[in-house]
C-alpha cells in the first residue's frame, strides 16, 4: 500500500482534536447548565468561541511554532458557525 506523506497532517489532527474537544463541551448538558448556556444559537456560539479563545491563549504561550495550528482552528470554528448558521437558516445569512 503507497500512502502519500501529507507533511501537514499533525497540525490537521491536532486542530480536529481541539475541534472535537469544544464540540464535546457543547454537548455536554451539566456542563452547559452550570453556567447557563441555553440552545439558542447565541448562546452555543458564544460558548464554542470562548472555549477556541482559551485554547488560542494556550497557543499564543507556544509562539510561532502553534500559530498555524491556532489559524486552523480559528478557521474551523468558522466554518461551524456557517454551518450552524445555514442548519438553523438564519435569513440575514444566505
Amino acid at each position: 500500500v503507497h500512502q502519500v506523506f501529507d507533511p501537514f497532517r499533525s497540525r490537521k489532527l491536532t486542530v480536529v482534536r481541539y475541534q472535537k474537544l469544544i464540540l464535546e463541551r457543547l454537548d455536554n448538558e451539566p456542563l452547559l447548565a452550570a453556567f447557563g448556556v441555553d440552545t439558542g444559537f447565541n448562546m452555543q456560539a458564544y460558548f464554542m468561541i470562548l472555549h477556541a479563545w482559551l485554547l488560542h491563549q494556550r497557543l499564543v504561550l507556544e509562539g510561532s511554532k502553534a500559530k498555524k495550528i491556532d489559524e486552523d482552528l480559528f478557521e474551523q470554528c468558522w466554518n461551524m458557525t456557517r454551518s450552524w448558521l445555514v442548519l438553523k437558516r438564519v435569513p440575514e445569512y444566505r
